[in-house]
């Protein structure tokens, strides 16, 4: 990764400590996936009972103009023009992975692109493409719906640190075996949020209540809360 993606990243993932409450908002960053093509590299992933959240950070400055059709987006800088992916078009694909790899419905599943260098959206965009910290937040928290119960977000967050703590190239700190305080009985997952789980899916219709024992194929790093 470049130095620039990573400072916005690291940018970004301050943003997340500062603006939600751990216990209810499960903050993982740089989430690698499996996908059918290779992998799918996330950037930011919030697990919530309002679904799961993910994030991708475009550090760049100057004036931003695209659409969300549009294959490409432009930066313009000093007078000077550079393309780039249209990061909803990369969100999307994104989405599909993490959905497939936990055999959930797609609807569970929120994208944010958030740019969060010194940048003005010079182009009606998407209510998901924000360029501000405040911006960023506001987005989360408006959605307001339980569509996930406390265990299943447990759930999540078990599988992904179980794998962070199998992987020996990563430096682990204590805060990443934290446990949920004191949970809210949300209940169950809504039935349509269901669909036919993979192989390493965390759960089914069937066994909604059983603990995720699988997940693997996500590395990155959880989120410390001091």
């Amino acid at each position: 990764m470049e130095v620039k993606g990573w400072i916005g990243e690291q940018k970004t993932a301050i943003v997340l400590w500062l603006g939600l409450r751990r216990r209810k908002y499960q903050r993982f960053h740089n989430v690698i996936l499996p996908s059918r093509n290779g992998t799918t590299q996330i950037d930011h992933l919030v697990v919530s009972p309002y679904g799961l959240f993910i994030i991708e950070t475009k550090n760049r400055k100057g004036w931003i103009f695209g659409s969300e059709d549009q294959p490409t987006w432009t930066q313009t800088l000093y007078r000077k023009k550079y393309k780039f992916q249209n990061p909803l078009h990369q969100t999307y694909r994104q989405k599909k992975v993490l959905a497939e790899f936990l055999g959930i419905h797609t609807k569970l599943v929120h994208t944010i692109v958030y740019f969060n260098g010194d940048s003005e959206l010079k182009t009606r965009m998407p209510r998901n493409v924000v360029n501000s910290g405040f911006g960023l937040i506001w987005h989360i928290k408006r959605y307001q719906k339980e569509l996930l119960g406390m265990e299943y977000c447990k759930d999540v967050t078990h599988a992904l640190e179980k794998h962070l703590n199998s992987q020996d190239d990563i430096m682990l700190s204590p805060c990443m075996t934290d446990t949920i305080q004191q949970p809210i009985a949300l209940g169950a997952v809504r039935d349509w949020c269901y669909v036919q789980p993979i192989s390493i899916g965390l759960m089914s219709r069937t066994s909604m209540d059983a603990p995720a024992t699988q997940g693997a194929g996500i590395q990155g790093m959880r989120d410390c809360s001091f």
